[in-house]
């Protein structure tokens, strides 16, 4: 992969109104939470040959992740529509965009016009809140449930699968279609093509936003970024190793 790192200064943005310079730099703090978040949730995805608990633990972390980005996904929107939506600095330039970029602002207004989606639902109840719908899915349960215990020497290191089994049995049973797609994989679908949707938008109007003449002031030659090696998040990583200061 290569990238270009673009030196700038706020000044560099005096040319833009005030309203535009805002949507330039909030664009550019909610790709990198949507973004992190989404790239988190990759590294965590569990591979079919893990044994537990590991392969159990990464499911769950990955489930984690995209939930935190269903609730970012939900709250930027709202964000959007408040601040910029009807704007002149987002009205006046959506038609300057990308035909791509206009199809993907098209498809959000379109998803969020109905707010009982798995996206906003899931910000609801499981993101940012412990709704209800949690509650009772607990509830609802078979009795043999399998509930995986994972203690560590370190409560911080221990895993409970029962989180991301309710999780995804209140998913089941609120986003389920007649067709046979469980509520979980359309979880799944909707946030991952959200995501990107949003991605498409906002990087298209940073794009336009920004003074031609900052395109080539790089830090020199383009700098190649070698693929990464395999990995993922630790799942029992012990989190005293990040301590808080003193």
């Amino acid at each position: 992969m290569q990238i270009q790192h673009i030196r700038t200064e706020l000044k560099t943005f005096d040319h833009l109104t005030l309203d535009e310079r805002r949507l330039l730099l909030w664009s550019m703090v909610v790709m990198n939470d949507l973004n992190l978040l989404r790239a988190s949730a990759a590294l965590s995805a569990s591979d079919s040959e893990d044994r537990m608990p590991v392969g159990r633990a990464r499911t769950s972390q990955m489930l984690f992740f995209l939930t935190l980005l269903a609730g970012k996904l939900s709250e930027a929107w709202d964000a959007f529509q408040r601040d910029f939506a009807n704007a002149s600095c987002f009205r006046d330039r959506l038609p300057y965009l990308p035909g791509s970029a206009q199809e993907s602002y098209n498809r959000l207004t379109e998803y969020f016009r109905v707010r009982r989606n798995p996206v906003c639902m899931v910000r609801n109840w499981v993101s940012f809140h412990y709704g209800t719908q949690l509650r009772d899915s607990l509830d609802q349960l078979p009795p043999g449930t399998p509930v995986g215990i994972w203690l560590a020497p370190s409560s911080a290191c221990s895993r409970f699968d029962i989180g991301s089994v309710a999780v995804t049995a209140s998913m089941n049973n609120e986003f389920s279609e007649p067709n046979g797609t469980l509520g979980y994989h359309r979880f799944l679908r909707d946030v991952l093509r959200v995501h990107d949707w949003f991605d498409d938008l906002l990087s298209a109007f940073v794009m336009y936003l920004l003074d031609p003449s900052s395109r080539g002031k790089t830090d020199g030659a383009t700098i190649e970024v070698p693929p990464d090696e395999p990995h993922a998040f630790p799942p029992f990583l012990d989190p005293s190793q990040l301590k808080a200061p003193a």
